[in-house]
């Protein structure tokens, strides 16, 4: 048998050593389609005596798709929205990279989804998040016609997973116990950032507030100062 260099040992190399089509040899080691026991047997031994080993980016190719998911985080052009959690986007990027790992996906982190750039990428899945559902960022994902993951939940048939984030509880929470302590009209400390989260809590805010008979007070501040960084969003 012709002696071959390991690290260049293709599929072809295979199926020739055993003496059948390059389709048999890929059916074979894919499982996708039934072949006969002798070709099945004779494509294994090649395998064996090669030392071949199927490259998984060209296996996935075979299927349209590598194994990368792209996490979109419009903050990123955002300057100053990033930079004021800049812990916490650290923090999220990071789990979600260890998490791609452990099920075998490579994780590409993009600021936002271009028409015929990035977005003409064979992802296997994509992640947006902290967007609204009318965001360009978002439309352009659904039309990838791959898993979609948004931390928004809204009604679409092309997202796999939606979060609904219970921002209306979370935020109850802190201001009942405000209330509790004889506070009787608690006050909303936020950035001016244009992010979900934020109009979220906000919306949970003024419910709150509607149903409690109260007249919110709200502080917005243009200036993206650290010492009103650390007050966002508590309710005081």
């Amino acid at each position: 048998m012709e002696v071959l260099d390991l690290a260049k040992v293709r599929l072809v190399d295979v199926a020739r050593a055993a003496g059948v089509s390059v389709g048999a040899a890929s059916d074979e080691l894919s499982g996708k389609n039934q072949i006969p026991e002798d070709t099945r047997r004779r494509v294994r031994e090649a395998v064996d005596q090669l030392g071949y080993v199927p490259n998984p980016v060209a296996r996935a190719m075979t299927g349209g798709r590598l194994p990368l998911i792209a996490l979109v985080i419009g903050a990123l052009r955002r300057e100053h929205e990033f930079d004021s959690y800049r812990q916490y986007w650290s923090d999220f990027v990071g789990a979600a990279t260890l998490e791609a790992t452990e099920q075998g996906y490579g994780l590409v982190v993009l600021p936002k989804l271009e028409e015929g750039g990035v977005s003409a990428l064979p992802f296997a899945g994509a992640v947006v998040v902290d967007q609204v559902e009318t965001d360009p960022d978002l439309q352009r994902a659904l039309k990838l016609e791959i898993p979609l993951a948004s931390d928004t939940a809204f009604d679409s048939p092309n997202v796999a997973v939606a979060l609904d984030l219970e921002f209306d509880s979370a935020v109850t929470v802190v201001l009942d116990a405000i209330w509790a302590k004889g506070s009787r009209r608690p006050a909303l400390i936020w950035p001016d950032i244009n992010a979900v989260f934020a109009t979220e809590i906000r919306r949970a805010y003024l419910e709150w507030c509607r149903q409690h008979n109260v007249e919110p007070l709200e502080c917005r501040s243009d200036e993206h100062t650290s010492e009103l960084q650390s007050l966002a969003y508590l309710v005081c």
